[in-house]
């Protein structure tokens, strides 16, 4: 182990993992998916804000829509940490079969650490409270309805 001590001291490694997507094509059919930088991870959120005049950024249930498609958007790559899909596949993604691309999603959480903030806390403060699945901290419901 050994201490940063500078940005060039960060490498940026893309973790993938592969999600199966039978849903999607055949048995067999699957998408890689990694975790979002920081820089996306804002984006994402960003996306669900809306700000009125005098007021914070705030979720609404309209900016909310196709949340879930814009998160696989960000998330899924091919093997090298390409992405596959862009804004244009925003429509057709949230066409196709929620199950998968719930799978596809709160995978994407998982890799990325949303939703593990109580587990961040507790490892700061030095409790042991063992860690639980990303589904289960999760308070995003991850539908892409329209």
């Amino acid at each position: 182990m050994s201490q940063i001590k500078s940005i060039s001291d960060v490498r940026n490694r893309v973790q993938t993992e592969k999600v199966p997507t039978p849903e999607w094509g055949d048995p067999g059919s699957f998408v890689h998916v990694r975790g979002l930088t920081a820089g996306e991870y804002e984006k994402w959120q960003l996306s669900s804000m809306a700000q009125s005049k005098g007021e914070g950024p705030r979720a609404t249930l309209e900016r909310m829509k196709g949340s879930t498609a814009r998160l696989v958007i960000l998330g899924t790559c091919d093997e090298n940490g390409e992405p596959v899909f862009s804004e244009s596949d925003r429509a057709e993604l949230q066409t196709m079969n929620n199950r998968a691309l719930n799978r596809v999603a709160l995978a994407i959480q998982k890799l990325s650490g949303i939703g593990d903030e109580e587990e961040v806390v507790n490892e700061f403060e030095g409790n042991s409270k063992p860690a639980q699945s990303a589904s289960s901290t999760s308070a995003w419901s991850g539908t892409s309805e329209e």
